[in-house]
This record gives C-alpha cells, sequence and structure tokens, in this order.
C-alpha cells in the first residue's frame, strides 16, 4: 500500500520533483519505465525525441532505452511514440515535460499504461469477450471524456487494450466553441468497436475519467459495406433515399462571398461513406485541406450528409467554390458553397494540423 503523504511532505515532494503526490503515486504503483507522448509535430524525428528527454534520467542520453513512433498501416506517422527510461524514476521525471512546446506543439507525456492497469485505485480488468454487435457497427459515440483529451491520447488509450481507431471528432458548441465532453470515433473493424464497448462497460477510464461507449447507428448505407466487410448479406436496400435527403444530379448556385471572404466552404449532398481523405483528394488541385468537421446529430451521432473544410485563404475557398460545386465525389453531385464568415460558429477542440 502506498504511504499516506501530509500537505508538507506533499508540497517538498513536488518543489523537489515537480510532480504532485498523485502523479508520483501512480508512477511508483505502475512502476512503468515507458512514457506515452502525443501531440507531436509531424516533422518529430528521433533525435528531437531524444535531445527533449536527455535530462530525465542520471546518465543523460543513456538513460533512454528507445523511442518507438507510432504508425498507421499505411506508413503514415500518428503523431505518437513511447519512449523507453531506465528505470521508473527517469520515466517520472519526464512527466514534468508535459505540456513543454516542441516544433510548436504543446506535448501530452503520460506513464504509459499496461493494458490491464489503469492506475492506482481502479476496478478495471480487460474484459474477456466483445459485447454483441448485430449491425456490424464500426462507430461509437464516447461519453464522459476529459477536456485535456486529444486524439492522441484518446486513440493510445484504446489501443493499449488492442482495439483500433481510424478516426474521430469532439462535439463542440458550435456558437462558444465549449468542449462537451463527447466524441465520435470510427474504429477499424466493427470487432474494435465491440471491444471498445466491452471495455466501457469494464469500466474503462481515459484521464481517470470512466468514459461511456455505445454504438451509432449505421449511416443508412454504410450498413451494407459493413455487413459486406464481415461477410454477411444484408437486406437489398436498392431504390433507398438517403436520409439526409432526396439525391440531387442539380447542385444549386452558390451563395454570396461573405464580406472579407471566408477561409471555410460547406460541402453539402455528400455520401454516407464519405471519409477525410475523399475530401482532401477532391479538392488538393485547388488547395490543401487544413481541417475538416462532419455535420452530425448530437444525440445520435448519425451524420448529416454535410460538412465544413478549412483552407489556407480566402482565394483557395473562391476557388474551390467555383471550380467544384456541381462535380461528383463518390458518385454524388455536391454542392460546395462558402461558410458563415464567423470566427467561433465551427470551433473544434482537436483540427488536422
Amino acid at each position: 500500500a502506498l504511504l499516506k503523504l501530509n500537505r508538507n511532505a506533499e508540497e517538498a515532494l513536488e518543489e523537489e520533483t515537480g510532480l504532485n503526490a498523485a502523479q508520483a503515486a501512480s508512477t511508483e504503483a505502475l512502476g512503468s519505465s515507458t512514457v506515452f507522448v502525443g501531440n507531436m509535430s509531424f516533422k518529430t524525428d528521433e533525435d528531437t525525441v531524444w535531445e527533449t528527454f536527455k535530462d530525465c534520467g542520471e546518465k543523460g542520453y543513456d538513460s533512454i532505452k528507445a523511442v518507438r513512433f507510432g504508425f498507421d498501416e499505411n506508413g503514415e506517422f500518428k503523431r505518437y511514440a513511447h519512449v523507453d527510461f531506465d528505470t521508473p524514476a527517469s520515466a517520472a521525471n519526464a512527466l514534468k515535460l508535459n505540456g513543454v512546446r516542441v516544433l510548436n506543439k504543446e506535448l501530452t507525456v503520460q506513464i504509459a499504461a499496461g493494458p490491464k492497469d489503469q492506475g492506482p485505485g481502479s476496478s478495471f480488468v480487460r474484459p474477456s469477450e466483445p459485447v454483441k454487435n448485430p449491425d456490424y457497427v464500426d462507430r461509437c459515440i464516447v461519453k464522459n471524456l476529459s477536456y485535456d483529451i486529444t486524439e492522441e491520447v484518446l486513440f493510445h488509450a484504446f489501443e493499449q487494450q488492442g482495439v483500433n481507431c481510424k478516426h474521430c471528432s469532439f462535439v463542440n458548441d458550435r456558437e462558444t466553441g465549449q468542449f462537451y465532453g463527447t466524441g465520435f470515433v470510427t474504429f477499424e473493424t466493427a470487432d474494435d468497436a465491440a471491444w471498445a464497448v466491452a471495455c466501457s462497460n469494464a469500466g474503462m477510464e481515459i484521464l481517470a475519467r470512466h468514459v461511456r461507449v455505445e454504438y451509432c447507428p449505421h449511416r443508412n448505407d454504410r450498413k451494407k459495406a459493413a455487413m459486406a466487410a464481415a461477410g454477411k448479406v444484408p437486406e437489398s436496400t436498392s431504390g433507398a433515399v438517403p436520409a439526409h435527403g432526396k439525391r440531387s444530379d442539380v447542385a444549386r448556385p452558390p451563395s454570396a462571398r461573405p464580406e472579407g471572404g471566408t477561409i471555410t466552404a460547406f460541402f453539402g449532398n455528400l455520401g454516407f461513406e464519405i471519409e477525410d481523405a475523399n475530401l482532401v483528394n477532391f479538392c488538393k488541385d485547388i488547395g490543401e485541406v487544413k481541417n475538416i468537421r462532419w455535420l452530425e446529430d448530437k444525440t445520435t451521432g448519425e451524420f448529416k450528409g454535410a460538412g465544413f473544410a478549412d483552407f489556407a485563404d480566402p482565394e483557395t475557398v473562391d476557388k474551390i467554390v467555383q471550380t467544384k460545386n456541381g462535380k461528383k465525389l463518390l458518385g454524388r453531385v455536391v454542392r460546395v458553397d462558402y461558410a458563415p464568415n464567423t470566427k467561433t460558429k465551427h470551433k473544434t477542440k482537436a483540427g488536422a494540423n
């Protein structure tokens, strides 16, 4: 059992190590020599990591045993790494760098817990089987998230349980940008989603909060693809009309250009199978997409067949609206228009960089 520190001892500990009592207790209890480092710049290389953490151990550079970057199946850097130190004490010192700016990014530094270890006092044990997923849903709503959550931390937490994530979006107030503590996660497979729900039911914690994971209804015709991927034969959906409106072969003319222009374009009449990469490729001949926000029902998480994309400048948006409105994307005639020129209406907690 951990010794209970009195207030004076806690203050002395924090003054000496830069860690509060809870952080130090967590490090000691886990006995981990590995830290998770998230929110890294895409420009980060191994030398940058070694230089950042070289003073965490008594042996300097030799205190760092390995740097392991996270990559997806296509070899793309996922903006996080695991850093192995020689001792738990060196790893504990690394926690003091949480929030430090490296290559213009504030790093997230946490002790990397094992798959079944959620920290002192947690009763979580990874479940032995997933929750039933008869509709082969691969997308879930995740509730009760910490206000300090980032995509990297969220993905890492699930990956520690053997659950692979593909995409996430956080829910914010349209007017104020305030985070609601809720997000939507698309998992690699329906099985991953089933395990995520099972972990939630078993008491899984992320940033010391018990997260609640629930299945989202399919984006209508995405159910057919999900069942096909699972080797099932879905009922015929021929002739079905998408829930977000009647399919149109002609896009209506764009609205007038906002005064002063805007860096955000609206995309409507999108297919429910749309992914970030589809929209990025659709626009790449005009300009780089900086950020994407899909419109979803706040209660059900159902995709509304529309979204917003940010670009580098208003001139790029002018070209996007002029050249892409009425073009086809994934077999649908897309409506492209100017987004309202407000600074706060469509804020997100974690955008693309």
